[in-house]
């Protein structure tokens, strides 16, 4: 057995294996390193792009960029966090241009909405409705989403992710490319290279 503990040094943290099936995860709980995956099922209707649902870490937010190739809107997220059956609060910011570079510094960005969602559970999706925020995301154009689990510090919801990336998912209408981690609160916690996010966006063209 070999024994561990996150080393925070600065804004980064180190997590070291505890034992061959767990390690210490961004926000200092226990995890297990490879999870069962879970089904990851959610409705794969046009209009929807899924990065993954299998996460080795998490703490209280992600950041990634998206390219539409057609104008679009987001409409709800999935995202994947742990304490099933409590309330997850997302919210949900942007900006023009990469996200790379401003993920703290809140004045970057403008908020696209907030919604909440009945946890379904880790490693599988629990539904944001953010239907009516009237923001069009133009085709040929990047942009930063932040995706923050505002009531994080509640000690009811963690939001899991996975090391590793930049990794990149498309589909005929939109590109997305997962970058980085973030503690609570927002934009003020620290920031865990790389991290990949968890999720699908569901979108109107």
């Amino acid at each position: 057995l070999c024994l561990g503990v996150a080393i925070l040094l600065g804004n980064t943290a180190i997590a070291d294996e505890i034992s061959p099936d767990f390690k210490i995860a961004d926000d200092g709980t226990r995890i297990t390193v490879n999870p069962q995956a879970g089904n990851g099922t959610t409705n794969r209707a046009p209009g929807s792009l899924t990065t993954l649902f299998a996460s080795n870490n998490g703490y209280a937010g992600n950041t990634f960029d998206i390219v539409p190739t057609v104008d679009l809107e987001i409409t709800a997220l999935d995202v994947n966090c742990d304490f099933v059956g409590n309330t997850a609060e997302i919210h949900v910011w942007y900006k023009a241009g990469t996200g790379v570079g401003h993920e703290s510094n809140p004045l970057s960005w403008t908020l696209l909405g907030i919604g909440t969602g009945t946890i379904a559970g880790i490693d599988n999706p629990t539904n944001i409705d953010l239907t009516g925020n009237g923001v069009v995301f133009q085709a040929g154009q990047t942009y930063g989403i932040y995706v923050d689990l505002f009531n994080y510090a509640s000690g009811i919801a963690r939001l899991g992710y996975t090391n590793g990336g930049p990794n990149t998912y498309s589909n005929s209408d939109l590109s997305l490319t997962t970058y980085y981690g973030k503690a609570t609160p927002a934009f003020v916690g620290s920031t865990f290279t790389y991290r990949a996010w968890n999720g699908t966006v569901y979108y109107e063209t």
